[in-house]
């Protein structure tokens, strides 16, 4: 249940914040998230580092301390 309420609060929170243009971090958009394209930083849970892996040609950062 708490999932599920933290899942809805994130999508809410996102749509709310939606210019009415999308603009591609690539393009120089603010990063709203804590570890997309953090590799190497810090978490800001654990203090782990970021890492990066690539699935399928498309890159996903996670904590390993955090996200096992």
């Amino acid at each position: 249940r708490a999932l599920a309420r933290a899942i809805l609060a994130g999508v809410q929170a996102t749509l709310e914040a939606l210019s009415e243009e999308i603009v591609y971090l690539s393009s120089g958009a603010e990063n709203p998230f804590y570890v997309y394209g953090q590799e190497g930083a810090r978490c800001r849970r654990c203090s782990g580092r970021i890492v990066r892996l690539v699935q399928a040609g498309r890159s996903t950062f996670l904590c390993p301390g955090c996200q096992r």
